[in-house]
């Protein structure tokens, strides 16, 4: 429980940095289907709050810097089923899953 409540306030972390970062970055499409990309720059941020800070979430961190040291490409938005089923299907991408519930999840995997 513990580990996956880490994974959980680190996938956070990153996420705010990437909103603080959003707004410095331009965005780019492979093509016209594929999603639209910002590149995630590397840099610092601060993350959390003090614990006398208005306003402050229950359970919110302490204030830590961040820091993302190789920039990389993610997706501005989520990435829609179709488009990952398009990706599977050009890429022959073998999932770790192929079936759920003993059904193949698309053609490309089963």
């Amino acid at each position: 429980m513990m580990k996956m409540v880490k994974l959980i306030l680190l996938t956070f972390g990153i996420w705010m940095i990437s909103l603080h970062l959003i707004a410095q970055t331009d965005s780019f499409q492979d093509c016209g289907l594929c999603p639209e990309m910002i590149i995630i720059p590397t840099g610092s941020v601060m993350i959390g709050s003090s614990e006398n800070e208005i306003d402050r979430k229950r359970g919110e961190r302490l204030p830590v810097e961040a820091t993302i040291e190789k920039s990389f490409a993610i997706a501005k938005t989520e990435v829609t089923l179709s488009q990952y089923r398009r990706f599977i299907e050009e890429t022959n991408y073998q999932s770790v899953i192929p079936k759920r519930d003993g059904k193949c999840i698309t053609k490309a995997l089963c």
